[in-house]
C-alpha cells in the first residue's frame, strides 16, 4: 500500500490552506490542466484563464484520491496564456502537477513558467 507521499508524482506536491494562495502559469500553448488530490477535509479552489474565472470548485472527497484532474482548458488558440489556480481558504488544497499542451512543428515554440505565491 502506498504512503501519502508515494501517491504523488515524483513524491512531491505543494499544499496550502491560505486564502488567495496562487499558482500562476504563463504558457504558450493550446491547453493546460491542473492535477492534485481530492481528500476528506480539503477545501475549495478557483481556476482563472486569461482573466476569466471558472466557478469555484471543491477538492473535498469522502476518500482520498490522488492524481485527480482539478480542471483546465483544451483547444485554446496557440498564443501566450496565463492560468491561475487560487486557493479560496476554506481548507487545504494541493497541486501535484501541471500539464500543458503546445503544437509541434509550428514556428512558435511552446513554453510554460510556473510561479507559486503563498
Amino acid at each position: 500500500q502506498k504512503t501519502r507521499i508515494q501517491s504523488y508524482s515524483a513524491q512531491s506536491w505543494h499544499t496550502t490552506n491560505a486564502s488567495l494562495a496562487t499558482a500562476l502559469v504563463t504558457f504558450n500553448g493550446t491547453g493546460l490542466w491542473f492535477y492534485g488530490a481530492k481528500r476528506p477535509g480539503y477545501g475549495t479552489y478557483q481556476l482563472i484563464l486569461d482573466g476569466d474565472a471558472e466557478p469555484v470548485a471543491s477538492a473535498a472527497a469522502d476518500t482520498a484520491a490522488f492524481g485527480q484532474l482539478l480542471g483546465g482548458w483544451g483547444g485554446l488558440e496557440l498564443k501566450v496564456h496565463t492560468a491561475t489556480f487560487v486557493c479560496r481558504g476554506t481548507g487545504p488544497v494541493d497541486l501535484d502537477r501541471v500539464v500543458w499542451q503546445a503544437e509541434i512543428g509550428t514556428a512558435t515554440k511552446g513554453y510554460a513558467y510556473c510561479y507559486l505565491f503563498y
